[in-house]
């Protein structure tokens, strides 16, 4: 899920598409009203499903979050992998 700051929408994408959200809101509301469905904010605008973690990957000084079964990848912010690596160890 990605929410960009100068055009207010919400990008969901998921393995095959891509949807273009109607819901409003800042990305901290949206933190709170997902975070039930295994949602964590990783960076500034992208949050992602814990539940579809595979791994990390460094990538130079970046740590990206890898969704299972694609090749898709996001870059984590330093606080983002944190909250991740804290979820899994917690679910686990």
């Amino acid at each position: 899920m990605a929410y960009q700051k100068k055009v207010p929408k919400i990008i969901m994408q998921t393995a095959k598409e891509e949807y273009i959200s109607k819901i409003t809101g800042s990305l901290e509301s949206l933190e709170i009203l997902f975070a039930p469905f295994g949602f964590i904010r990783v960076d500034s605008g992208v949050m992602v499903n814990i539940n579809h973690f595979s791994h990390f990957e460094k990538d130079g000084y970046s740590q990206l979050f890898c969704f299972a079964g694609s090749t898709k990848k996001v870059v984590c912010s330093r606080a983002g992998y944190a909250k991740v690596k804290h979820a899994i160890e917690n679910t686990t």
